[in-house]
């Protein structure tokens, strides 16, 4: 491994990226004849709750008319407490999406990417490929190469980090993302921010220069209808503060009905170069971005962004690549971020809505520039002390677990006009239970079966 906190942890979830569950699971059960009538009061109670929140304008949590089917997909989401999240897969599949509290969209969007680009000394491109071991989609992206060798990558989840190493051993290139949420014992003021880093570190095990780019790209919406809708624009933008910098590009829309920017940036410094493309179609071929990568590495960043917004049956997606020159044997970092800014929320009633802690941060800008200058203090913060003797247990390894995700991608909202919320003191938090933020040994819980479904809680 690298000089960087790159080394798996002794406890996670560690699975191949081509790795199949051999158990297969349907929560969708009938009740036979015998059982009817004594659900029968049970069905009418159901029915009575139905009727009255399509009557209030609300969805029913319980929707047992639209059941959905388990996926054994999901790995640990990204997104900091009360502010929504997003799920990941251990595939590397954006899917889950909650950005409203308790409303969740089962979407995989397969324009939500990582991908690896090398060139040789001579300038010559000689591996391109989108990070996912998935085939190419039915829609869209056709012109990507998909389909990434799952057997050369392993992913590892202990909430709220989680590693994924991609190997390319006929260039002997090794790719270590490790993704990390801002959920931190006793800093609720940190781990309000909604988003993640993404921290890259390439190894080149050759013995000559390779050129290496990795791009992240990133589409508007959650993956459904309504990112059709129209009124979508996009920009770049560069934040410096304190002489620290980072750029990217934000993505204007709306979701659920409320404003949200989602902004995909990179950090600037010695020995990086970032550039951006602020828009493509993700419903296209995507043969403009792929053969501008495949060129030199990089991405053609226009001088001013588009301000052309799309249109009704239009989506937009954006992507922001970071390029290193590295001599054989050596190793570089690279930092990308995904943050979105959310900031006024209703629930399902529209009854009142409710401003997000996180806005004393001002906006997507200067949450992406904490993210990528704070993320080694999160990870330092996150680890678990060892200075807890009563968090030791003679339980076996494999009964340990950490589940503070339970809180992110709950039905949590943390708000910013409660003052008695507004507190470091974990005594004052209204979960009361620091114990779940990242204190606990062990790892993310996926060695339970019962828990491989659609829901992580």
């Amino acid at each position: 491994m690298s000089k960087f906190s790159d080394k798996l942890p002794e406890f996670g979830w560690k699975v191949k990226l081509n790795h199949v569950f051999h158990e297969k699971r349907d929560q969708n059960l009938r009740p036979k004849l015998k059982q009817i009538p004594a659900v029968l009061p049970l069905a009418f109670r159901y029915l009575w709750y139905v009727i009255h929140s399509v009557r209030d304008g609300r969805r029913p949590l319980m929707d047992y008319t639209k059941m959905l089917t388990g996926k054994q997909i999901y790995g640990a989401p990204i997104g900091g407490i009360g502010g929504g999240t997003i799920g990941r897969g251990f595939k590397g599949e954006f899917c889950r999406f909650q950005m409203r509290p308790g409303m969740y969209e089962y979407h995989t969007v397969a324009a939500n990417q990582f991908i690896v680009t090398i060139h040789n000394s001579e300038g010559k491109m000689i591996y391109q490929k989108v990070l996912s071991p998935y085939n190419k989609p039915n829609h869209g992206l056709s012109s990507w190469n998909w389909n990434f060798n799952g057997s050369h990558a392993q992913y590892c989840a202990l909430y709220p980090r989680a590693w994924t190493i991609y190997e390319i051993p006929e260039h002997k290139i090794r790719l270590i993302c490790r993704q990390i949420s801002p959920v931190i014992p006793h800093n609720y003021k940190d781990s309000c921010i909604p988003g993640a880093a993404f921290i890259w570190t390439i190894e080149n095990n050759s013995d000559s220069l390779k050129y290496v780019g990795i791009t992240m790209t990133f589409k508007n919406g959650t993956g459904g209808k309504e990112d059709k809708g129209g009124g979508c624009w996009s920009e770049m933008f560069s934040h410096d503060i304190d002489g620290q910098t980072v750029s990217g590009v934000q993505i204007h829309q709306t979701v659920n009905k409320m404003p949200c920017t989602y902004a995909v940036a990179a950090k600037h410094k010695d020995g990086v170069k970032v550039t951006h493309m602020p828009q493509f179609d993700p419903s296209g071929k995507g043969k403009e971005l792929w053969e501008d990568l495949s060129k030199d590495g990089e991405l053609d960043s226009p001088s001013a962004s588009s301000v052309h917004k799309t249109r009704t049956g239009e989506q937009l997606a954006c992507a922001v690549s970071v390029k290193l020159s590295l001599q054989g044997g050596r190793t570089g970092q690279a930092e990308l971020a995904l943050v979105w800014d959310m900031p006024n929320i209703h629930f399902s009633g529209k009854s009142k809505k409710y401003r997000r802690k996180y806005l004393n941060m001002r906006d997507s800008r200067t949450m992406a520039l904490k993210h990528l200058n704070k993320h080694s203090s999160w990870e330092s913060q996150a680890r678990y002390p060892s200075n807890q003797p009563h968090l030791h247990t003679e339980s076996p390894a494999h009964y340990r677990s950490n589940q503070p995700y339970l809180l992110t991608e709950s039905l949590a909202h943390y708000p910013f006009n409660q003052p008695h919320l507004h507190t470091e003191s974990p005594a004052h938090y209204p979960f009361n239970q620091p114990h779940l933020l990242g204190e606990s040994p062990a790892h993310y819980p996926f060695n339970q079966p019962h828990l491989h479904t659609e829901s992580l809680i």
